[in-house]
């Protein structure tokens, strides 16, 4: 996890509180990441994907970074994945 917080920290989401949870199944991770105070309003940046993340890495070259956009999706909808278990660390906006 330490590379975690160090590519966070390199983003300037440590600082921000913007990083929110860890989102994981068997194939891929990510962190997802609350825009919402600190780009309301339309000022900062915006994000084309439905939940704004980082993807922190996948099991295997051949399954996509992208990927990760659907597996928050899914999350966020309150489902699991095509036959993976998704699972949430809180990091408390660190």
């Amino acid at each position: 996890m330490g590379f975690v917080f160090e590519k966070l920290k390199e983003e300037g989401l440590y600082e921000n509180n913007l990083a929110d949870k860890v989102v994981w199944d068997g194939k891929l991770m990510a962190i997802a990441v609350n825009l919402d105070d600190e780009f309301a309003e339309g000022k900062g940046l915006r994000c084309a994907n439905g939940v704004p993340h980082i993807t922190v890495g996948t099991k295997s070259q051949i399954i996509k970074p992208r990927e990760s956009n659907d597996l928050l999706v899914t999350w966020k909808a309150g489902k699991d994945g095509k036959g993976e278990k998704i699972h949430v660390a809180d990091l408390g906006g660190v």
